[in-house]
Parts: C-alpha cells; sequence; structure tokens
C-alpha cells in the first residue's frame, strides 16, 4: 500500500486553514490513505497558529511546525519534507485553493514514477493576469533548460525518499521549479497529471509580490548557474 503526506504551509491564513486541514483528512479518508497531515505555521501574525492548535484536538495525528518568523514557502515544505514519514508527499496550500482529491485520485495509478508532475486542468478560474504570466513562466524556464512541461508550480507528488536527496537551495516561490529542474537533471521517471483549483481568492496572491518576483529572479539565475556551469564541472 502506498503511504501519503500532505504537507500544509500556511502564513497568516485564518481565513481557509481550517478547511484545508479538514479537505486533507476528508480525502485521505474517502481514498482510504495511509496518510499524515503536516501543517507549517510559517510565521503568522493572525490566528492561524490558534486555529491549528484547536485542530489538534479533532485532529490527533496532526502535526504542526512552527517557524516563529517566516522563512519562506520553500522553508515551509522542506521542513515538512524533513519531517515526514511516508513514501509520497505533496504540498496543499494553505489558502485552500486546491483540491487534494484532484492528486490523490492519481495516487493509484503510481508505478516507478519518482514524481507525478501535476498542472492546473481549469486555469480560467484564475484572473487573465495570472494566467499569461502562468504562460510565460513556463514558456521562459522550459525555454532555458530544454524542457517541454506543462507546470513548474503545481502541487507535484514526490517519492519521499527521492526529494528529501536534493539539496534545495530557493526559500521562495521558485522551490518547486528547482525541485523539478534537479529531478529531471538526474533522470528521475515522471508523469503529468491534472489538478483542479477550486477555491481561487480574488485577493492579491503573495505570489505576484515584486518581493516574490524578486526571490524568483534569483532563483531561475542560481538555477542557470547550477545546470550549466556546476553540473557541467562536475561532470568533467
Amino acid at each position: 500500500m502506498k503511504t501519503l503526506s500532505i504537507i500544509i504551509p500556511a502564513k497568516n491564513e485564518e481565513i481557509e486553514i481550517a478547511n484545508t486541514v479538514h479537505g486533507a483528512f476528508r480525502a485521505l479518508s474517502k481514498f482510504k490513505l495511509l496518510g499524515e497531515v503536516i501543517a507549517i505555521n510559517d510565521g503568522s501574525t493572525d490566528q492561524t497558529a490558534a486555529i491549528l492548535k484547536d485542530l489538534q484536538n479533532l485532529y490527533p495525528s496532526l502535526v504542526v511546525i512552527t517557524h516563529l518568523k517566516s522563512q519562506g514557502l520553500g522553508a515551509a515544505f522542506l521542513s515538512g519534507i524533513q519531517s515526514a514519514k511516508m513514501d509520497y508527499a505533496f504540498l496543499l496550500p494553505g489558502d485552500n485553493e486546491n483540491d487534494p482529491e484532484s492528486v490523490m485520485i492519481h495516487v493509484a495509478d503510481l508505478n516507478q514514477e519518482d514524481v507525478l508532475v501535476t498542472y492546473v486542468e481549469n486555469p480560467e478560474e484564475r484572473s487573465a493576469f495570472r494566467q499569461r504570466l502562468s504562460r510565460s513562466y513556463t514558456h521562459i524556464i522550459n525555454l532555458a533548460f530544454g524542457h517541454r512541461l506543462k507546470y513548474f508550480n503545481g502541487t507535484s507528488l514526490y517519492k519521499v525518499s527521492v526529494i528529501k536527496k536534493i539539496n534545495l537551495e530557493s526559500r521562495g516561490f521558485f522551490f518547486t521549479a528547482e525541485i523539478l529542474l534537479k529531478l529531471l537533471r538526474g533522470k528521475a521517471q515522471y508523469k503529468e497529471v491534472p489538478i483542479r483549483l477550486t477555491n481561487v481568492k480574488q485577493t492579491k496572491s503573495q505570489a505576484l509580490s515584486w518581493k516574490s518576483l524578486k526571490e524568483v529572479v534569483k532563483g531561475f539565475c542560481r538555477m542557470l548557474y547550477w545546470q550549466y556551469v556546476i553540473s557541467r564541472r562536475e561532470a568533467l
């Protein structure tokens, strides 16, 4: 039987964090999967911490990791991976935007894959600007690194033993692209599968801030250097 860790990073997600956790446990039950739910409170200054504490009374198996100061989405996910005890893991954003069932429905199809690379099948749920930005981001990364993936920022499902071997440097929003690029560089076996957005908020995403953009650019440049300089030097 395949086992699953659901990792939920949350920074100031008091509005949706409870629904996200409920959905994770409900999905594990629906698919009859042995699994765990790990929530990372990444330096929240709202009621996220208190809500997670209350949820532990309802779900005693819920693991809560606390970052007293925000370390970034990538760092939160890495904390979850380091604590994961199951065979596979995926990130479920704390804003309840993604449907965990649309990821978990593919678990039964896992064969020899190291990663199921997810892409959004209903992008129209996002704003037109967000869709254009996502398409441009995907195109640039594919062009720069010689791939043809449909999406780099999805809630991909990873084999835990494989991802724990990756030296993840990005702590911001570029971390999912870094993981996939390093897995593909290492000849990881993968399959692309669709997922659905379920609760797209109209508020501005943290991914669209100038700070996040700078982190993405830094991560992209660092990854270019790693692939075309460091890796080639090590191969000599």
